[in-house]
């Protein structure tokens, strides 16, 4: 079971998964040079203008190119002979090739990060792994590859970090996140750790985003407190539930979250309600560097038409009474 739950669970790190090599024959025989009649071969069948299969089928471009190869060898030539036999350079086609061209590039013009390549074997296989077996980090490396940091933070001893503490201001949430999923993923791709540790760590990341997204709200909520004298600062409940409540959060999961506040502070349900919406935006919101993962509050009470914040007896007058009609529901049925 564990074995068949890694697999669904590994299978999300790809946006799409690698098509299987196309075999592509040497030479398609004609009718002049076979005598009799020949019949042509089902893969290099002609479509319904005439063109073959192989006249249609993009050739796949050299990998990689001609310049950066011989950069490469002369420069990073440990670095170059792991990428000839990694899979991607072996592959007949591969939608990675134009991503690892790109990091590639990338890495050339930076000095610093060819080096740490070509000196680090752990860490240049890593990478290639990622490429191998991840669009997603693939697509990461490429638009931010400074990121080959955290993958370098990941290689050698296996990290089993845990204790995340994300920075208290918005931007700065966005990347923390993003290098520390690279480095965990990395941690996981390259040294083959278990996915439910893998997950556990995940929902720990998370985990500490809602935390530091909980203090930015209280600091800057957009409402005040209606009452003069009354402070505010952990009153609030956030719940998760879902996938992050079970620590079984992925790049795939948004968060359950529910909002309760003790009904001694009923009085103050605006101001939360606004510190809610502004953790919503502040982890949700799009801008240049993304999201940071969605939010779904849909499982509170009544679901979307309920208030986003209530309080702690709203919530268990309404388990309460759903409880009752579980129960209705079944003495009916005997």
């Amino acid at each position: 079971m564990q074995d068949l739950y890694e697999r669904v669970i590994h299978s999300q790190l790809s946006a799409a998964p690698t098509p299987e090599a196309v075999p592509v024959p040497d030479a398609v025989p004609s009718p002049e040079s076979v005598p009799g009649p020949v019949a042509v071969e089902e893969d290099v069948a002609a479509d319904s203008d005439g063109e073959t299969l192989e006249e249609i089928r993009p050739a796949r471009a050299e990998f990689p190119s001609a310049n950066l190869r011989r950069f490469l060898d002369q420069r990073a030539p440990a670095f170059a002979q792991l990428i000839a036999g990694s899979g991607i350079a072996r592959a007949a086609l591969s939608l990675n090739d134009e991503s690892l061209e790109s990091f590639l590039e990338k890495a050339v013009a930076n000095p610093v990060w060819l080096d740490m390549l070509e000196s680090n074997p752990e860490l240049a296989s890593c990478t290639i792994d990622l490429f191998e077996h991840s669009q997603y980090f693939a697509d990461q490396l490429v638009s931010h590859p400074e990121l080959i940091e955290e993958v370098r933070a990941a290689c050698g001893e296996r990290q089993g970090r845990t204790g995340f503490h994300a920075p208290r201001d918005p931007d700065g949430l966005r990347r923390y996140f993003r290098r520390q999923m690279v480095r965990i993923q990395s941690d996981s791709v390259y040294h083959r750790v278990s996915v439910f540790r893998t997950l556990e760590r995940t929902s720990e990341l998370a985990e500490s985003i809602v935390n530091a997204a909980y203090e930015i709200a209280v600091a800057d909520p957009g409402t005040p407190p209606s009452t003069l004298h009354y402070t505010p600062s952990n009153q609030m409940m956030v719940i998760a539930l879902g996938r992050l409540g079970m620590l079984e959060f992925d790049l795939a999961s948004d968060a359950d979250l529910v909002f309760v506040i003790p009904d001694s502070d009923s009085d103050e349900t605006l101001f939360w309600t606004s510190v809610a919406e502004r953790m919503i935006s502040v982890i949700s919101a799009y801008t240049g560097d993304g999201v940071v993962f969605t939010i779904d509050t849909r499982l509170r009470p009544n679901g979307r038409s309920g208030a986003l914040v209530q309080t702690e007896g709203a919530y268990k007058d309404y388990f309460g009474l759903y409880q009752d009609r579980k129960s209705t529901r079944l003495n009916s049925s005997h």
